[in-house]
């Protein structure tokens, strides 16, 4: 599989992002720190759903032709590796990273929840 840099994934997910108009009705995601020491990423995190949540979901669900579970969806916030959870197991996102790479890493671990019912788990 071939890697690809932090900026060019924000590249390409703003393009998919830019033509998909806010909707009214988005999933719900709830963020929570692990730990006080994360409290400043999770804030961070929250920001970023608040601000993009309309925008992500209308492009993943229009793209995919898949609905996103309204939730509520949990997050927690840790240091450790991005996943995207599945149904009751909540997600999990890195707190170190910058910014970009946040928003990045919360579009790629969404993509990967609204396709989960799509594949075995050995696909």
């Amino acid at each position: 599989m071939r890697k690809f840099a932090t900026a060019t994934v924000v590249v390409i997910l703003a393009g998919l992002l830019a033509g998909c108009p806010p909707q009214g009705d988005t999933a719900r995601l709830q963020f929570e720190a692990e730990s006080p020491e994360f409290d400043e990423a999770t804030m961070q995190y929250r920001a970023l759903w608040e601000e993009d949540a309309p925008r992500i979901v209308a492009a993943m669900e229009r793209r995919t032709g898949l609905d996103f579970e309204k939730g509520p969806v949990g997050v927690i916030v840790y240091e450790g590796v991005s996943f995207s959870g599945y149904k009751d197991t909540p997600m999990r996102m890195r707190a170190s990273y910058p910014l970009e790479t946040k928003r990045g890493t919360l579009v790629h671990e969404l993509s990967h929840r609204i396709t989960a019912d799509l594949f075995r788990k050995d696909e």
